[in-house]
């Protein structure tokens, strides 16, 4: 178990396994829930709270983003998984962390040859699966840290990115390294605190201030369905068939 708050949560392909990450730096992989051991694994690397995890589309890797201004890959095909360091955005000399180099969010290619991640300095950066050694190439064009991201299935290379501040949701193209803006959410609670994208840019699901979370078809004009579970929510996740929808927090008593 986790000992402390749960910042992010993440199915695998298949829908069969999950990972939980959250303020305690730790990366828990849960194999059978319903099991009195479901934690088959716990790992360890990150030196502060890990704000993102995302399962490859082959299941092998898991990648994971943290506040101590790192991103690590993590080899599933091992036991127990081993992990490697792929970008720390943090000055070894510095006394404190850098507050802007924070990897808060993730997502994979559908053909897993490239990991996008958004950071608080409102950079995306694209890291090449065959290279996880060199430079990533970097997008600008964010004025605020990039909160969310979800590759197209359907168009390869295009890219969707959302900042914290909600306001305008951003489509890139990596073959042309530019962006645009493509369309605006349907809905703007106040003081919006999440969001997640299904894999396949489907859904987009969010949470505000007061613990509503909404579930929204994008590119439609109905209104999103809206719930407000018994938790302070802390993360989100939607499952690759759209299907399902992880919601992981502190429990309100």
């Amino acid at each position: 178990r986790h000992a402390d708050w749960v910042y992010a949560v993440a199915f695998d392909p298949q829908g069969q396994r999950l990972a939980s990450a959250g303020k305690d730096g730790l990366i828990l992989l849960w194999d059978d829930v319903d099991s009195t051991a479901p934690v088959s694994h716990t790992l360890e690397g990150h030196e502060a709270w890990v704000n993102d995890i995302v399962f490859s589309p082959d299941g092998t890797t898991l990648a994971s983003g943290s506040d101590d201004g790192t991103v690590r890959i993590w080899d599933l095909t091992t036991d127990p998984p081993t992990g490697d360091l792929i970008d720390d955005r943090n000055d070894p000399d510095a006394q404190a962390w850098d507050v802007a180099a924070q990897a808060w969010e993730l997502a994979f290619s559908p053909n897993g040859q490239q990991l996008a991640v958004g950071w608080k300095d409102s950079v995306v950066r694209v890291y090449r699966s065959d290279a996880w050694d060199q430079p990533p190439l970097e997008l600008h064009g964010h004025i605020w840290g990039v909160w969310d991201l979800a590759f197209d299935p359907m168009t390869p290379g295009r890219l969707v990115s959302f900042d914290e501040n909600g306001d305008l949701l951003f489509r890139w193209d990596l073959a042309k390294q530019s962006e645009f803006v493509v369309s605006q959410p349907l809905f703007q609670p106040d003081h919006l605190t999440l969001q997640a994208v299904s894999p396949d840019g489907h859904w987009l699901a969010a949470a505000d201030a007061s613990n509503h979370v909404y579930l929204e078809e994008i590119g439609t004009v109905s209104w999103p369905v809206l719930f407000t579970p018994s938790m302070e929510v802390r993360a989100l996740a939607v499952s690759p068939a759209g299907r399902q929808l992880a919601v992981a927090g502190c429990e309100v008593t």
